[in-house]
């Protein structure tokens, strides 16, 4: 019989993480682990051409999605609003400028 596979969304709560998002993505999509991912960017507004770089990204990778805030700003809102968002039967928060090592995130949800 066919196991449906989990799904695990990763939400990361941004301002002016432009030029951090690639690398990240890649390495979240690059690494093995059993789950279906879903990336959802939620971006306070950010002023350094972030939302315009995940929109590009977005259109490319359906894994990929936004939330663009506008007027709302704070970490925490912004965490409980990808949250609540979130598709996946397991959720994650991760900070986009690289505190948290997506492995690391992946083996802690393993456990």
């Amino acid at each position: 019989m066919y196991q449906m596979q989990e799904r695990l969304s990763v939400v990361l709560p941004t301002y002016n993480e432009r030029e951090n998002i690639p690398l990240l993505l890649k390495e979240l999509f690059s690494l093995d682990q059993p789950y279906e991912v879903e990336v959802l960017i939620v971006d306070d507004d950010s002023t350094d051409g972030t939302v315009d770089l995940v929109k590009h990204l977005a259109q490319k990778d359906s894994r990929i999605r936004l939330i663009r805030r506008l007027g709302r700003s704070g970490l925490a809102s912004a965490i409980k609003e990808g949250l609540l968002s979130a598709s996946g039967d397991i959720a994650v928060v991760m900070d986009a400028d690289g505190q948290h090592r997506p492995k690391d995130v992946f083996n802690a949800v393993r456990q």
